[in-house]
């Protein structure tokens, strides 16, 4: 991060904000698919209910979801994030940490960042950045990839990272984090229609 300009900005999450971070993951996914490529896979296939888990009826239905599968196969930066992503200004920024991009679902990346925006904020701050990116994009979106990003982050281990604290959120507990990871797989089956 030091070698390129711009800062990581973690507050305010408004919905400018989440417009400006919504653009640049669309403008990731308009790139060209490279020749040689490293293809996307999930992080974990076995998926078990964490023993922190208050609502273990809705976290055993999202054990036995079958993965969620995409037709929109792209460049992915496969750990797009806020603090990913540095400001120079308003309108200019840079994104770091690329040495997991591959070839794989864009859903991947849009369900990653939703999941940091729940564990930062809320479902309704990712519910935002959602629709930004469905906006700019013209993409659909299954929330069952929602899944997928929960799994991927080992919910059993699940802690405070510390680079949110770092860059100006302190006020984010354990607790907080669990109980918002427990939030964004209600919000799955929510409407019991996979979130819609």
């Amino acid at each position: 991060m030091t070698c390129l300009p711009g800062e990581v900005r973690l507050e305010p999450l408004n919905r400018a904000y989440l417009k400006q971070l919504a653009k640049t993951l669309v403008a990731i996914h308009q790139l060209p698919v490279p020749e040689a490529r490293y293809q996307y896979a999930p992080y974990v296939t076995k998926r078990t209910v964490p023993f922190w888990a208050v609502q273990k009826e809705m976290w055993q239905r999202a054990v036995a979801e079958p993965p969620a599968t995409s037709q929109q196969v792209r460049f992915i930066h496969r750990d797009f994030h806020p603090v990913n992503v540095l400001y120079e200004s308003a309108e200019k920024y840079n994104v770091v940490d690329w040495i997991s991009g591959c070839v794989g679902p864009i859903e991947a990346d849009v369900a990653h960042c939703r999941l940091n925006l729940v564990l930062l904020e809320s479902v309704e701050a990712a519910d935002q950045f959602l629709a930004e990116y469905i906006a700019y994009s013209g993409f659909s979106y299954d929330r069952k990839w929602d899944l997928t990003a929960v799994f991927d982050f080992e919910p059993d281990t699940l802690n405070v990272y510390p680079g949110w604290k770092a860059y100006g959120k302190a006020n984010i507990s354990q607790g907080n984090v669990r109980e918002r990871m427990e939030n964004i797989v209600l919000k799955v089956y929510e409407n019991d229609e996979s979130g819609y």
